[in-house]
């Protein structure tokens, strides 16, 4: 019971101080929901290391409750208070419990390497495709990019890599993973990039 109450302290702590400074508006909307994707993926690498099984799977549904409350109620605007049409906060907590369920407690090595591609990989597209960003399509209503693809796959290719997985497979999981990330509308890709990383990793496991 412990470790639960300490990690939704960390959660809640993130995300309200996070919420705070964009009210002061020492950090925008776009920084807020960035830090809070990497934050949010930092603090569940460590699930292996001090929850079991069942803890980790609570812990996962507690921010999904979180999130639910806060979009319902507006109360982290810096999570929900975006322009584009996305369920992003409310598939991330459960892209989690994905990895929680096809990897933990037996390999944390996978379920680590899909919770890195998930809050950095996804983070560095979304950055890069912002920021770089010159070539748009228009999926589903969003916006998606050539160069956000490419950081997505160069970065993923490189945590496959750091975690041993043979050159061969990493370019292959790297290329599937930034193909079903640039396809995945409205935030879709925190659900969709953990499924079909995980069951790749299974696969050539």
């Amino acid at each position: 019971m412990i470790p639960i109450l300490i990690y939704t302290f960390l959660y809640c702590f993130s995300f309200f101080t996070l919420e705070i400074l964009k009210r002061k508006k020492i950090l925008s909307v776009n920084s807020t929901r960035r830090m809070i994707h990497l934050g949010a993926a930092i603090i569940a690498f460590s699930f292996p290391a001090y929850l079991s099984l069942a803890q980790s799977l609570i812990m996962c549904l507690i921010v999904l409750m979180i999130m639910s409350f806060s979009r319902k109620i507006s109360l982290f605007s810096h999570i929900h208070a975006v322009e584009r049409k996305t369920w992003g906060e409310i598939f991330y907590p459960i892209g989690m419990m994905v990895a929680v369920f096809f990897f933990l407690p037996n390999n944390p090595e996978s379920f680590r390497i899909v919770i890195l591609i998930l809050g950095i990989s996804d983070l560095l597209a979304n950055i890069v495709g912002t920021r770089w960003g010159t070539k748009y399509f228009n999926i589903f209503g969003g916006k998606k990019t050539i160069e956000g693809t490419v950081a997505f796959c160069i970065s993923t290719l490189i945590i496959l890599l750091i975690f041993k997985i043979s050159l061969p497979i990493a370019i292959f999981i790297s290329l599937v993973a930034g193909a079903v990330e640039f396809f995945s509308p409205y935030g879709s890709d925190n659900l969709t990039i953990p499924i079909v990383v995980s069951a790749l990793l299974i696969f050539f496991g």
